[in-house]
Order: structure tokens, then C-alpha cells, then sequence
């Protein structure tokens, strides 16, 4: 049994639950969810352990998800995500039991998340995260830029470069000519997104006959200052959170996708929009550079934003959607990912070969 350990499977959990949550799916009956609940409704599909604890008060958060742990007869801790009470609970849990562990950062440790919050992160390395960092047996890195930011933090442990993957929708929407086509972001409104960057952009091609639709939920009040910004543009709506039926309508009626990211592990959404046959616009700070070799996107710059949004909505769009569509059914399955998170485990255990994706 693989016990997989995260802080939240609520939509607060952001990308990192939605992977989580499929690829427990994907491993089957040996894998073990273990969250904490947090006053939010688990993700629809999310199978596993919810620990009831008073969200106020981080001691008898990590303390429960510590008991859990100290009880399982799992044999390997995957532990999802950095800066929060899993990252005290499982060495801990870990080293009282003689239990190795295996790290998905997803992204927290590259540069620019450093940055953001910098001094509340530098305390909590010190207090607890470079325990949790320093003890684990392997890391998981989502792409090649995520290995080497880890590196580049001084951890000095194999690393498994293993992407996330999606679920493929059966079929996909046929997107004829429209009087008036959708750009979609989707995503949670954090500056680190860019979406300030793009509304200005926005702001400067004005793009006829062109909608962008922003959905995803607030956090830390960047809504309100995306509001500001789009107050004089009549064609940008806040969609709101979306989830399941929902999300999926928001990706059948889009014509488009864009992500101006500063900063990701490997996004999900991204993936999505692929599977839904979406042509994607994107930074490189997406980490997925499969997507501009196959051509199933448009390289974003963060100096020249405006430039590039106009060069990609003036793109054969559907063309690039399809691309983006094969490329995700080859590369990014989850029957894929999981059989390849599989041999990690096993080499990790000392029950297989090194795996060709660590390094």
C-alpha cells in the first residue's frame, strides 16, 4: 500500500488535487488517500482519508494526520505538495514507524513560488520543511525545469520526472465558424497567473470579434483588482469557480485557451484544454515545451504579451487543437503516469530496477 498525503482535496487544493485525485484513481486498490478536511466539499471522484480536525489550530492538524499515518500498513509515503502541515506529518510519521517517503513538490519549489510570501516560507523551511525536504528517499518533478529548480533548492536525491496526466473526453465539440469566439482562462485568480498582464494586453490588441471569459476561484482578493482592470472592457467576464458539468461546458463552447503563467509545475488545465481540442497559448513558464514542438500552442512573452496574443488568435486554431489533442492521448495518459509513478515506487522499495525516468 502507497499512502498518498496532501493537505486538501477540496477545489482550495487547486491543480495539485485534481492530480492527486487521478492518480490515486490510476494506481488502484494499493494506493491510500490521506487529506485534511478543510470546510470544503471533497472533489467529486476524491476517494480516501478525511481527517477531521480543527482547521484553526495547525498542532492537532498535524497531529491527526500523524495518527493516521503512524497506523497505516502502507510501505511508502507520497507526499503532495510543500509549506503545509503534511510536510510535519509524514517524516514524522515516517521515522516512527521506519517508513520511506517520496516527494511532489508541484512546483513549489521553483523560483518564482519562492519569491511569493518569501519570508513566511524561509521560517517554515527552517522550522519544519527542510526536514521534510531532506529526509525523503526520491523526489517527483512534473518536467525537466522542475528537477532542476530542486536541484538548484540543494536537495541532492534521485528525482523522477514524471508529468501529470488527463482524462480524454470521448469527443470533442466541432468548432465551426462563431460571430463571436471565446478565449478561456481557467484557473484560481493569483498573480502568478498573469492575468493582470493579460488584461492589459487585451486591453491594448482589443481583438474583434473575440470574448475572454476568466473563470476560476479568488484567492488573497486578485479578483477585485482584475475587476478594476476590465471595468472598460465590456468583452472580458468573470465566469466564476467551475467545477465538473460545469468546467466541461466552459471547454466545449471555448474556442481557445490561454495561460500567461509566471510560475507552474506542470498545469492541468492546460492538459484539459488539449484533451478538449483546444488550441492553447502559453508561457514557457508552463513547462511544456511538448506543446510548442508538436504546434499545439503559442509561445507567450512575458515582454511582449500583447504581440503574442495577437499572433495566436489570428493562428489556425483548430488545426493547432487537434495537434494538442494527439499529443495529450500519446504523452499524458494516466494509464501512462501511473505505470511509470508504478516502477518508481518499486525501485524505491528495493523491489525493482532504476526506472529510466530518474536520473
Amino acid at each position: 500500500m502507497i499512502a498518498h498525503v496532501t493537505a486538501s482535496m477540496t477545489q482550495k487544493g487547486g491543480g495539485i488535487a485534481y492530480a492527486v485525485r487521478d492518480l490515486v484513481a490510476a494506481l488502484g486498490p494499493d494506493a491510500e488517500l490521506h487529506s485534511l478536511v478543510d470546510g470544503g466539499a471533497a472533489l467529486e471522484g476524491a476517494s480516501g482519508v478525511e481527517h477531521e480536525v480543527d482547521y484553526r489550530f495547525p498542532i492537532a492538524q498535524s497531529k491527526s494526520l500523524m495518527s493516521a499515518l503512524g497506523s497505516s500498513d502502507s510501505r511508502l509515503f507520497h507526499s503532495h505538495g510543500l509549506w503545509s502541515v503534511a510536510s510535519i506529518a509524514v517524516p514524522t510519521a515516517a521515522k516512527k514507524i521506519g517508513t520511506p517517503w517520496l516527494i511532489s513538490p508541484h512546483g513549489m519549489l521553483d523560483s518564482w513560488a519562492l519569491q511569493n510570501s518569501r519570508w513566511k516560507k524561509k521560517l517554515a523551511s527552517f522550522l519544519f520543511e527542510r526536514n521534510h525536504l531532506s529526509g525523503a528517499s526520491c523526489f517527483h518533478a512534473l518536467c525537466q525545469e522542475e528537477a532542476d529548480a530542486i536541484r538548484a533548492f540543494g536537495m541532492k536525491q534521485a528525482i523522477a520526472v514524471i508529468p501529470n496526466g488527463v482524462n480524454l473526453p470521448e469527443e470533442v465539440p466541432l468548432r465551426g465558424d462563431r460571430e463571436v469566439r471565446t478565449l478561456l482562462f481557467l484557473g484560481r485568480l493569483h498573480p502568478k497567473k498573469g492575468l493582470a498582464e493579460l488584461l492589459r494586453a487585451w486591453s491594448e490588441v482589443k481583438p474583434a470579434q473575440w470574448k475572454l471569459v476568466i473563470a476560476g476561484w479568488d484567492e488573497g482578493g486578485h479578483e477585485a483588482e482584475l475587476r478594476e482592470l476590465a471595468k472598460d472592457l465590456p468583452e472580458v467576464c468573470f465566469a466564476g469557480p467551475a467545477f465538473g458539468a460545469e468546467k466541461e461546458e466552459l471547454f466545449r463552447t471555448a474556442d481557445a485557451f490561454i495561460l500567461p503563467s509566471f510560475s507552474e509545475g506542470l498545469p492541468i488545465a492546460v492538459l484539459e484544454a488539449w484533451s478538449w481540442g483546444l488550441p492553447v497559448m502559453m508561457t514557457d513558464d508552463c513547462h511544456l515545451p511538448e506543446g510548442f514542438e508538436a504546434k499545439a500552442a503559442v509561445r507567450l512573452s512575458h515582454d511582449a504579451l500583447a504581440a503574442g496574443l495577437a499572433e495566436g488568435l489570428a493562428s489556425d486554431l483548430p488545426m493547432m487543437g487537434l495537434r494538442g489533442r494527439k499529443l495529450v492521448a500519446g504523452r499524458f495518459s494516466w494509464e501512462r503516469v501511473a505505470g511509470e509513478m508504478g516502477s518508481v515506487y518499486q525501485w524505491v522499495l528495493g523491489e525493482g530496477e532504476k526506472p529510466s525516468c530518474v536520473q
